[in-house]
């Protein structure tokens, strides 16, 4: 399942690269091959992570999902929150949740980082 979503889930990833590289401004045959030649790249450059890492694959991943997952799970929507420019409906007591999320957030994602690090170089692999 996850090989045939490939493409799917590197959209984004393919959009932002090309607009950073002003690909989506170029037209005609310029613009499908740079566009194919980026998108190869960046295939082959994920692959070479994947390749490179090996069966520590699962622990890259915990990696990425300590730092990623939860600043989009924890820390990011308590943020937002916090920082609305509507505050008419804020509270002393909500916002101190938000503090707490935002707190709990970091201290689990550091925790969970260091754990994954420690476990990555000292050779266990992440099956």
């Amino acid at each position: 399942g996850v090989f045939l979503t490939y493409p799917m889930q590197m959209m984004p990833v393919f959009q932002i690269v090309e607009g950073k590289l002003g690909i989506s401004k170029m037209e005609g045959r310029a613009k499908a091959c740079s566009t194919n030649i980026v998108r190869l790249f960046l295939v082959f450059l994920t692959c070479a992570i994947g390749a490179t890492v090996g069966d520590q694959f699962g622990l890259f991943l915990s990696l990425v999902g300590s730092v990623c997952c939860t600043s989009l799970a924890f820390i990011l929507p308590a943020l937002f929150h916090l920082r609305r420019e509507d505050r008419s409906t804020a509270t002393a007591r909500g916002d101190a949740f938000d503090r707490f999320t935002v707190g709990f957030g970091a201290v689990a994602g550091f925790v969970s980082m260091v754990f994954t690090l420690k476990s990555f170089f000292a050779g266990e692999s992440g099956g």
